[in-house]
């Protein structure tokens, strides 16, 4: 049995939303929970990421902290040739 997870976003309502094919219904995400559950993700890589630098598997790693920064960073990756 094969079960897929959607996201989605409502601008109406300015809310994320999950759903589940094994589920009845959508589980909306206040921005309180998202932004809990980002910092929470962006923890556990910081700390991958410090663990596998220091083993020598990763040379360099960077993490935008922001939407601006996100995009500067693709425009940056974009432009290596």
């Amino acid at each position: 049995m094969s079960v897929t997870t959607t996201f989605g976003y409502s601008a109406a309502e300015d809310r994320l939303w999950v759903s589940c094919s094994a589920w009845n219904t959508r589980l909306w995400l206040t921005r309180r929970m998202v932004q809990s559950v980002v910092s929470s993700v962006a923890q556990v890589l910081e700390t991958v990421l410090g663990a596998a630098m220091e083993d020598g598997a990763v040379l360099d790693a960077v993490i935008a902290g922001s939407e601006g920064q996100r995009q500067d960073l693709w425009r940056i990756r974009e432009s290596i040739p």
